[in-house]
């Protein structure tokens, strides 16, 4: 053990000081306090550890409210301010350390909700003792789960739906059901269930890899699990720094994922296929027993106070979608516009704040409802259709076939005729479309952030306005290093989507610097 006064939390989340000339990382050190640290890793430079004991606790330290914060939401342990606070700083931080630019005007839009301002909440599922429990991943483990009484982000009644939810499955005795994600309305106050399950598949082979950098890059958002990207039929999968995917990687491997340390998890010492695929036995299902799961939730699950119930199952890296009863959507208005959104539709999850923020977008962005406008990853219409009406013509560029399917329906409720979607990634249609005189652009890309081929057609292309949120400060900067060739940062400003979280929300504004000539 080792004490270490803290001296700041540097972006993700971690609490840093110093001792014996070593860099500390630790978690649940705020600025000012003295903590105990359990050495992890050790380094030349620096050490990774664990915070056992705090010595002199903060005025800003608050009690958690719920247990398992250190899984999703570990910000709890400090006042809201002072969230606000940190968050800027890093920010600050890291414009001073990748682009030598200092904020000297950084505008901050705090949340209008601190707590239960979230419009989804996905879990696992465990069964300690018989009964199903909603669990998150411990932080940095891949087969150790933390049970999830309430979740103090999502609104009541997504707690009570939840709650049903696990009654019914306890009933039935649904072990099948390895994932359950729960959406909700603000503006109806109705929730859609969606429940996970996996079908056999007989061709699953586990590779490892706690390459972080890798991770970090790739990854597309989401706190535990996501999609990195497609090989072929693959499924690849996140858990926090270390990767799995249930496909046979070819001899040339090395060639196609560089970034990558290979192990096979069949001779690995922690992890199988088994552990992988399995909390509680192997539960993957067959066709026909399917058929049967699927009869058995639908007698079930009028009982729950829900507009929609959906089941997904996934193979080989692909999902299936089976409507149980009630609608596959909700619908969701923002200023003026309605939204449907879908059991697998991404949308930002804080839809308060993002009210703000459209409402701030219709004054920053200057339209006279002549000027050609696109949203490079507009998912189901966010910006593109609220900024319709103010616009002579709209190009929305999706990839997901979800996406694009309620977004046409969005376009339909909404009345909307100048607005042309575009299927397929921004790589593919950004040239393209930049090259014929677009005026503003919207970007809102997954953690990764832009790709190479998007960021050098928007510094080629003759748009005036390029408005840039990111839910990712790093690649931010990695991509605006590149566009303040071609433009000006007019401006920055922080809007919390996330409170209790690391995550930070950030809305970069840039006009094209005049060209002689």
């Amino acid at each position: 053990m080792v004490c270490v006064p803290i001296s700041k939390i540097v972006y993700p989340g971690k609490s840093l000081g110093y001792w014996e000339g070593k860099a500390v990382f630790t978690d649940e050190g705020l600025p000012g306090e003295v903590v105990e640290v359990e050495p992890q890793k050790i380094k030349k430079n620096y050490l990774e550890g664990t915070t056992r004991a705090i010595f002199q606790a903060s005025p800003q330290r608050r009690q958690p409210r719920c247990g398992h914060y250190r899984a999703c939401s570990p910000y709890q342990i400090m006042d809201y301010a002072f969230q606000l606070e940190i968050k800027q700083e890093q920010l600050r931080e890291i414009f001073r350390r990748q682009l030598h630019l200092e904020l000297r005007s950084l505008s901050v839009i705090p949340s209008p909700l601190i707590w239960e301002y979230r419009n989804r909440a996905h879990f696992h599922l465990i069964w300690p003792k018989g009964a199903p429990v909603l669990a998150y991943h411990q932080p940095g483990e891949l087969t150790a789960f933390m049970a999830v009484d309430k979740c103090y982000l999502l609104p009541e009644k997504a707690n009570k739906v939840l709650e049903q939810a696990l009654n019914l499955l306890q009933a039935e005795n649904l072990r099948e059901i390895r994932e359950i994600e729960v959406r909700y309305s603000f503006t109806s106050d109705d929730c859609l269930i969606i429940f996970f399950m996996e079908e056999d598949s007989s061709d699953q082979t586990y590779f490892l890899s706690s390459d972080k950098d890798f991770l970090e890059n790739f990854s597309s958002g989401e706190a535990q699990a996501d999609a990195l990207f497609s090989f072929e039929k693959a499924h690849i999968s996140l858990r926090k720094e270390r990767l799995f995917c249930n496909f046979p990687l070819p001899e040339e491997k090395e060639s196609f994922f560089p970034h990558l340390e290979y192990q096979n998890s069949l001779s690995g010492r922690d992890f199988t296929p088994e552990t992988i695929s399995s909390r509680d036995g192997n539960h993957k299902i067959n066709r026909t027993q399917l058929d049967n799961l699927l009869d058995r939730l639908r007698r079930n699950l009028n009982c729950l106070p829900v507009a929609g119930a959906v089941v997904v199952i996934r193979k080989a890296g692909k999902e299936e979608e089976f409507l149980l009863f009630g609608q596959p959507w909700l619908r969701e208005k923002i200023e003026g516009i309605s939204y449907f959104l879908g059991a697998r539709t991404f949308f930002q999850v804080n839809v308060p704040i993002l009210s703000q923020l459209i409402k701030d977008l219709k004054a920053i962005i200057p339209l006279s409802g002549q000027e050609k406008l696109a949203d490079l990853y507009c998912g189901v219409g966010t910006f593109g259709l609220a900024l319709a009406s103010r616009a002579g013509e709209v190009y929305g560029v999706e990839l997901l076939a979800e996406n694009i399917a309620l977004l046409r329906k969005n376009l339909e409720e909404n009345r909307i005729e100048n607005f042309k979607v575009m299927a397929g990634p921004a790589s593919q249609w950004a040239q393209k479309i930049l090259a014929s005189g677009l005026d503003v652009v919207i970007v809102d890309p997954p953690r990764r952030g832009l790709e190479k081929m998007v960021v050098k057609a928007l510094s080629d292309s003759p748009c005036q306005y390029l408005i840039y949120l990111s839910c990712n400060p790093s690649t931010l900067a990695r991509d605006l290093k590149e566009l303040l060739r071609a433009y000006e940062l007019k401006e920055v400003r922080f809007y919390d989507f996330f409170p209790q979280t690391p995550h930070i929300e950030t809305l970069a504004i840039l006009q094209r610097k005049f060209r002689s000539g």
